[in-house]
């Protein structure tokens, strides 16, 4: 393999062969065709039963390959693992029989024959020959984008006075609601210090003016009296 004019051996990858095992007998390495066996054999206890679905298994897990405490089918057992590494060295001993690593050794990979590529040139703007039309096309279009912007900036000043102008008459609103409840503070002050002073004057007159008055009408009843009127 040729990268950037230069080679490269290669060598071809193949990862780890694929364990095929068969569910009716847990063989390794076989397909159904090949398989001779006509019970059912049970992938935990390893025993053979006619019919797998009415197999009362035990539980007990027991390897039909190695007699391990595990399933027939796991892929770590022992016997399953070196069935594959065996695998695994006759795929890769016939690939290194079938892949020739000199077929490349005929190619000319000389710089005549894959000449380097010619960098890029960098274009300004400068370099860019506009047609008068775009060019009047495009400034037009611009003069019409200014005075867009140039309207939008003279309706947000209008705006800004018409805020400042409410912000004016707010305050001055305020300023006079203010003086309102001060104002009506003061009366509800004043009325209060009214009302007792003539809550005090009715009670000096109904305590000691109206009393005297009585007094007197009673003298003025006992004169008349004595007087014979």
């Amino acid at each position: 393999m040729v990268i950037n004019y230069v080679k490269y051996d290669v060598k071809e990858y193949l990862p780890q062969a694929t364990i095929l095992i068969y569910t009716k007998c847990f063989g390794v390495g076989h397909f159904r065709k090949q398989c001779k066996q006509t019970d059912d054999t049970c992938k935990v206890c390893s025993e053979r039963y006619p019919d797998i679905i009415k197999h009362n298994c035990s539980g007990i897990a027991k390897c039909l390959h190695c007699g391990g405490d595990h399933h027939a089918n796991d892929m770590k057992c022992k016997v399953v693992k070196q069935y594959r590494a065996d695998l695994t060295k006759i795929l890769l001993s016939y690939s290194n029989k079938s892949f020739n690593n000199d077929m490349f050794n005929n190619m000319f990979t000389s710089t005549s024959e894959f000449p380097p590529l010619l960098r890029p040139t960098k274009s300004t703007i400068n370099d860019y020959k506009m047609l008068a039309g775009e060019q009047n096309g495009i400034m037009t279009k611009l003069d019409q984008i200014l005075n867009s912007i140039n309207n939008i900036n003279d309706t947000i000043g209008d705006l800004v006075k018409r805020t400042e102008q409410i912000e004016d008459w707010i305050n001055a609103k305020q300023k006079f609601d203010l003086k309102i409840n001060n104002g009506i503070r003061s009366l509800q002050h004043g009325i209060s210090r009214h009302d007792g002073v003539l809550f005090n004057q009715t009670n000096f007159i109904e305590k000691l003016i109206l009393p005297a008055m009585d007094d007197i009408m009673a003298m003025l009843s006992v004169m008349n009296v004595k007087e014979g009127r």
